[in-house]
């Protein structure tokens, strides 16, 4: 049962959750930011992440490759809000805030979302040692 738990907290939500966050919902609050200020946002994608998925999630996925920093920090932050809230525990909120920060930041720079996937397991493998190392 040991193993399950880390191997969900360590891949299966890492990469859940940064296809739904910052593939999904950063990408639809940029759009949605660059719509509503009138700007750009004609869209590119890493190939490997696209080739593997259906034709009608590619497109929801594909960062923007051309908006203002206010549109994209916006979504960043409304992501990142919404990530850490959604975890429910209150007193987490800030931390994972401040994670979410920074994939969000990392994915609009690197518009790949294998990066945000890695990092965020390595954060999640690292809280887990630290449970452990504890003595927990």
């Amino acid at each position: 049962m040991t193993i399950f738990a880390v191997a969900l907290a360590c891949v299966i939500a890492p990469l859940a959750e940064e296809l739904l966050f910052r593939g999904l919902l950063q990408t639809m609050f940029v759009r949605l930011y660059s719509w509503r200020s009138g700007h750009s946002a004609s869209s590119v994608m890493d190939g490997h992440l696209q080739s593997t998925l259906p034709l009608e999630y590619q497109s929801a996925l594909m960062p923007i490759t051309s908006s203002s920093a206010g549109v994209r920090w916006a979504a960043v932050l409304t992501t990142a809000a919404i990530f850490a809230a959604i975890h429910g525990v209150t007193a987490f909120f800030p931390p994972l805030f401040v994670l979410a920060l920074g994939l969000g930041y990392v994915y609009e720079r690197t518009g790949n979302l294998w990066v945000t996937i890695t990092a965020h397991a390595l954060f999640n493998t690292l809280q887990i040692l630290l449970y452990l190392a504890a003595g927990r």
